[in-house]
């Protein structure tokens, strides 16, 4: 011990060099009988294979001509190698075919033949070895040899019990050895050793190795403790700098991922957990793929590759959650190299809110470039700075020419200052202003629009824009206009309706008993010319109801296909004679097809009430009154202008002055019965009325254009047809026509009974009057077949005109009845025809109409 203690490193190793020398002598010499052993197995294998090719070759004959005696005799030739056990000859049908042992105790079961084509394997101390015969390419058997190895393997294995012992005693003595170096060199290295162990496991820098001896061991361990005490130190300032790290990497507001080259997670910041949902260990050791919705997965490709190609990776994509909720990201990547390995630093942004407000942001702006209403953008000085393309289509501005100017160039003449001044007074105060502009557009034509302004104010409340939203209603207002004159119209026209039932009594009374007196008056009496200005004037009345009713609705029309043309001819040579030659007359009236279904009275009417008010309007300097008839076809599109008619093909008239025109406050208001410009006694305001009622009455429209100073121009549609027009029916005087008939009269107007049976009793007729429905039904029960004919008014009190002739029907049904009315509905017309009344006839009728109507009924019932 302490002549190995003087020993220094060098001489101790030559000593453990020496030793295990020795030992690596007895592992060759093993080695070398274990290699020996293995190539002597192989030789006997290689001998054995061809002893059993040769012996295959010598039994060919005899399984080709199958004589089992002959291989049996070629098998027994195997004795000669006395460790040869057990053979056996198969044939072609792999079946036993003779087989050979070495005595009794050998003799066997023919083995199962392997798949190979040849087999050889060692088991039990014995070589196993199959051989497949061919003739050919045919397979004709196959021989199994079963040799005796026990011998050899007995030698052998004394000569590894040998070994075996040779090396237990080595093995032994290198213990010995070892046991007596470990005070040598192995307790000082182990101590070393395990002081290294602990400062890698617990990091103890504090920790020293004992020192021994002064040998080169003694020297190591005085390195390694000063090394301790060096690192001891530096550990401390790299902790002290870590723990300000792992705080900044902590601190970080976005999440903070280390990755390796694989894309393995190996650090991630406490805001990485909270954004993504995983907690620390979770994510450490996760494949960064699984953090990216699986349709951006290539995004990670190019991170990767921008951070290998360029060193940094900046873009956008789309994560996912623990939950599997998906959010915007945006990437910032770079590359850190540790301790000489190559790791890539994601710092990932949460822009989810950030993305939302740029979706809502452009379906704003989507929005308003898309919208039809008009959207102004200006600065709190109102110099514009957006606008929308329905502004440009609307206003015929582009972008670019408003852009820095003011709403100012829309303005028109037509709002005054103080309007404007309110509005910006408005909006600068704060409000938002609603309220109706009048613009000018780009080419001077005007529109209106409906406009709300709102001031917008930044986050300290300074107003700093003002949007404009503006929705071009020109249109809407001209239906609007449309939708109120039709339903003054329709007001009026109840109204009127509602009136003329008592005044057509009036005027029948009138007429009635005028007619009545004249019969009996001399014709030229004073009297009877007296008599005939008043039927003259209650005939007049009758026109002026008609017009109230043609207005209103309420007449019953003649209408029939008709050529207008002939009837626009003979309004001009009737103006021509009338109006003086001052006023120029043109036609243009070379159309084709001029026919519609009307009513020619009205549209004569027409004709001579718009051309009189041409006249009125030209009267004191003259002018050109121009009459033009076209063909048009309304699409689709045209239907805005003109809501109540259909499309199709219509006649358009159009009756054309040069007169001073029409104030535009006063347009919307001509067609009002009753309105008119003209002076006192010069017009009763019906005529343009009158007119709008006939025209919508025959499917069409009446639209006017003026301005004042420009003359005034009315375009009429009426829908075409395509049948051809006849010519009004020629009107023939006839003598009254008489009868000696039974009527029963029934009016509620007992003025109306009385000349009714006066003036038909003068015509030889025997009249039933009364003014009462109930006593008329009792009167004609009491004898039914004795009237010829009912004629009743259809509006009376107790029961209508309608429920009588119910009710007398009841009684006969085969009497004829004739219903007369103030103010004919297309209904009364509907039911009329339903209970089978002949006739319905409009207040007031004169005695020649009557007469008529009662012979026509008569003589068809």
């Amino acid at each position: 011990m302490r002549i190995t203690s003087k020993l220094n490193i060098t001489h101790k190793m030559k000593l453990i060099l020496m030793l295990t020398s020795a030992v690596a002598v007895v592992c060759a010499g093993t080695i070398s009988i274990a290699f020996n052993y293995v190539q002597f197995r192989q030789l006997v294998a290689n001998d054995l294979g061809r002893l059993a090719d040769v012996t295959g070759q010598n039994c060919y004959a005899a399984l080709i001509f199958d004589i089992p005696e002959d291989a049996r005799e070629i098998l027994s030739r195997l004795s000669v190698r006395p460790t040869i056990e057990y053979a056996c000859l198969y044939d072609m049908q792999n079946k036993p075919f003779a087989d050979y042992s070495r005595d009794a105790a050998s003799k066997q079961q023919p083995p199962d033949l392997p798949d190979a084509e040849s087999m050889l394997s060692f088991r039990d101390a014995r070589l196993h070895i199959f051989k497949r015969i061919y003739k050919g390419e045919e397979q004709i058997g196959t021989l199994y040899i079963k040799d005796d190895l026990g011998s050899l393997t007995k030698s052998i294995n004394k000569t590894m019990l040998v070994l075996l012992g040779t090396i237990a005693v080595a093995l032994a003595m290198a213990y010995l050895l070892a046991s007596f170096l470990q005070n040598l060199i192995t307790r000082p290295i182990k101590a070393l050793s395990e002081a290294a162990q602990t400062v890698s496991q617990e990091k103890d820098y504090s920790v020293r190795a004992r020192k021994e001896s002064e040998d080169e061991t003694g020297r190591l361990i005085d390195t390694f403790n000063t090394m301790l005490s060096q690192i001891q130190v530096q550990d401390s300032t790299i902790r002290e700098r870590e723990a300000r790290y792992r705080e900044i990497f902590n601190a970080v507001s976005d999440s903070l991922l280390i990755i390796d080259d694989t894309g393995i997670i190996i650090e991630a910041n406490p805001m990485a957990c909270l954004q993504y949902g995983y907690i620390w260990d979770e994510l450490i050791g996760m494949h960064a793929s699984k953090l990216i919705d699986p349709e951006y997965l290539h995004r990670l490709d190019d991170f990767m590759q921008d951070i290998r190609d360029k060193g940094s990776f900046f873009g956008e994509t789309v994560n996912t959650r623990k939950d599997n909720t998906t959010f915007h990201t945006e990437v910032r990547g770079s590359i850190l190299h540790i301790e000489g390995k190559e790791y890539f630093m994601a710092l990932v942004r949460d822009v989810s809110e950030r993305k939302q407000a740029e979706t809502e942001r452009m379906r704003l702006v989507a929005a308003i470039e898309q919208s039809v209403e008009l959207i102004v953008i200006t600065d709190n000085k109102a110099r514009i700075q957006y606008v929308n393309p329905s502004f440009e289509a609307v206003t015929g501005y582009s972008r670019e020419e408003v852009i820095g100017k003011t709403p100012g160039i829309l303005k028109s003449d037509r709002q005054s200052t103080q309007f404007y001044d309110t509005l910006w007074r408005t909006i600068t105060r704060g409000d938002i202003w609603h309220g109706h502009l009048i613009n000018r557009k780009k080419d001077g034509a005007l529109y209106d629009e409906d406009a709300t302004i709102t001031p917008i104010r930044d986050k300290s409340g300074e107003i700093i824009n003002y949007v404009a939203v503006k929705r071009d209603v020109t249109q809407e207002l001209k239906l609007e206009q449309q939708v109120r004159q039709s339903q003054k119209m329709e007001a009026i026209g109840t109204l009127a309706g509602g009136i003329a039932h008592d005044f057509n009594n009036i005027l029948s009374a009138i007429m009635g008993y005028t007619q009545l007196s004249m019969t009996s008056l001399d014709r030229d009496s004073q009297i009877y010319d007296q008599m005939g200005h008043v039927f003259k004037a209650a005939t007049r009345a009758k026109d002026l109801v008609q017009q109230i009713l043609s207005f209103s609705r309420h007449s019953e029309q003649q209408k029939r296909p008709i050529k207008i043309i002939p009837i626009i001819q003979e309004v001009c040579k009737f103006l021509r004679a009338s109006l003086p030659t001052t006023i120029e007359i043109q036609k243009n009236l070379e159309t084709a097809h001029d026919v519609v279904v009307a009513d020619p009275t009205q549209i004569h009417q027409v004709l001579m009430n718009l051309s009189t008010n041409a006249w009125h309007a030209m009267r004191q300097s003259g002018g050109v009154l121009e009459i033009t008839l076209d063909e048009v076809r309304l699409g689709p599109q045209d239907l805005v202008m003109y809501p109540d008619l259909n499309t199709g093909p219509y006649v358009k008239l159009t009756i054309r002055d040069t007169g001073h025109g029409i104030n535009q406050d006063l347009l919307d208001r001509i067609f009002d019965p009753y309105f008119t410009t003209k002076k006192k006694g010069e017009g009763t305001g019906l005529g343009l009325s009158v007119v709008h009622g006939i025209i919508k009455n025959h499917g069409g429209s009446i639209t006017v254009y003026s301005e004042a100073g420009k003359g005034t121009t009315f375009h009429i549609l009426l829908p075409q047809e395509t049948r051809s027009g006849e010519s009004a029916d020629r009107q023939q005087a006839a003598a009254l026509p008489r009868g000696t008939e039974t009527i029963l009269f029934v009016d509620d107007e007992e003025d109306l009974v009385d000349f009714s049976r006066q003036m038909l009793g003068n015509m030889g007729y025997t009249i039933e009057g009364t003014t009462s429905p109930v006593e008329a039904i009792e009167i004609f029960k009491k004898s039914p077949d004795g009237f010829d004919l009912v004629i009743t008014d259809k509006t009376m009190p107790q029961k209508t005109g309608f429920e009588l002739v119910e009710e007398i029907r009841s009684l006969r049904t085969d009497i004829p009845v004739i219903v007369c009315t103030g103010h004919g509905e297309q209904t009364d017309l509907e039911t009329a025809e339903a209970l089978g009344i002949q006739k319905v006839v409009m207040k007031p009728v004169t005695r020649e109409e009557l007469a008529q109507i009662i012979r026509s009924v008569l003589q068809n019932k």
